[in-house]
């Protein structure tokens, strides 16, 4: 038996006003998709199942062909609304690859965008800093060599210890580390340290 329709169209303009008026992105069921197929399937079915009394009444043809029309229009904002959202995430996830972020009100479809779209962001931009930073030249400007020994002194790395498994990262070099495992122990620049004794990802020791 099939499922019980839970979608109309003023269920899906409320989906959208509420998308359109709050920063974070909002909780779909599970079923959204199935649902929304269902409800445009029922509603081509009317205009095609009795075609005589359709004929005989054009005004009620047209007005579940504007609602078909309506429900698209709809379903295409909300998803190019959270689809936004979603990149957003991707960005801030690139830019401070430890962060959670919280993925459960996201689509299947929806993790898959964000997971891909971190994923393209870290690898143009890591390989973007190491053109940019590639001088093309072994020599190092005497300047330059005593500023990176000032700052390599102020620079600490500590030994830590994974309290939970924690994916592969970008660190202050653009460059990829990890994933570690619970029980992994490893000498990470204090920033990191830091970063993850803060989110109990891991400890000093």
């Amino acid at each position: 038996m099939d499922k019980e329709v839970n979608i109309s169209y003023e269920t899906l303009f409320e989906l959208l006003r509420r998308e359109k008026s709050r920063e974070e992105i909002q909780k779909l069921e599970e079923s959204f998709v199935h649902d929304v197929n269902k409800y445009l399937r029922e509603k081509i079915k009317l205009l095609e199942s009795d075609r005589t009394k359709i004929a005989q009444n054009p005004g009620e043809a047209e007005m579940i062909q504007t609602q078909i029309e309506n429900t698209k229009r709809i379903v295409r904002e909300l998803y190019e609304r959270r689809e936004k959202k979603i990149l957003h995430m991707a960005l801030y996830r690139s830019k401070i690859p430890l962060a959670k972020l919280s993925t459960e009100n996201l689509l299947s479809f929806e993790k898959e965008l964000l997971d891909r779209a971190t994923g393209t962001l870290s690898d143009i931009k890591n390989g973007a800093m190491r053109q940019l930073f590639e001088t093309g030249s072994s020599e190092t400007p005497k300047a330059s060599t005593q500023a990176t020994a000032v700052v390599a002194e102020k620079k600490e790395d500590y030994n830590i210890e994974f309290l939970e498994d924690v994916p592969e990262f970008v660190g202050l070099d653009f460059e990829p580390l990890g994933p570690f495992n619970k029980g992994d122990k490893a000498k990470l620049p204090d920033e990191i340290a830091m970063i993850l004794e803060n989110k109990g990802q891991a400890k000093k020791l």
